[in-house]
């Protein structure tokens, strides 16, 4: 599943980058799995053309900072972070992993009818607090 997700989202994050790195004042895109992937082939694609649409506006406003300025050549300096799926579920945004194993999930009659927030939660008690001791030894290094 994590393989799907990356494929989903990977052009999506590059694009949150992008927006990030030049500081482009777009708002970020929202992700609804159901309404913008097709699941029903191996490799998952975008069904709707909001998301293209999307992009092209990302692209129009680097090309508003300088005209040479395209999407895939400033995507293509990130690549490094999304070369490997844990690569790349390092760098999307976790809210949309989460969507995307609810909505497959959803599909694959795993659950039903749950928020976006129970399921996170339900996921979170999974988890012992300190495994997450080796993120607050990073955050503590990084703001001193």
């Amino acid at each position: 599943m994590l393989k799907i997700a990356s494929k989903c989202l990977f052009e999506l994050a590059c694009a949150f980058v992008v927006i990030q790195e030049f500081n482009l004042g777009i708002a970020y895109y929202g992700v609804s799995p159901s309404r913008d992937f097709d699941f029903t082939k191996e490799d998952p694609k975008y069904k709707t053309a909001s998301f293209a649409d999307y992009l092209r506006d990302v692209e129009i406003a680097l090309k508003s900072i300088d005209g040479r300025y395209t999407l895939n050549s400033k995507v293509s300096r990130h690549k490094e972070m999304f070369n490997t799926v844990w690569n790349a579920v390092k760098n999307i945004p976790g809210k949309y992993l989460l969507l995307v194993f609810k909505n497959r999930l959803i599909s694959g009659g795993l659950i039903y009818q749950t928020t976006d927030e129970s399921f996170a939660y339900a996921l979170s008690r999974n988890f012992e607090l300190n495994e997450f001791c080796f993120l607050k030894v990073k955050i503590t290094r990084y703001t001193q």
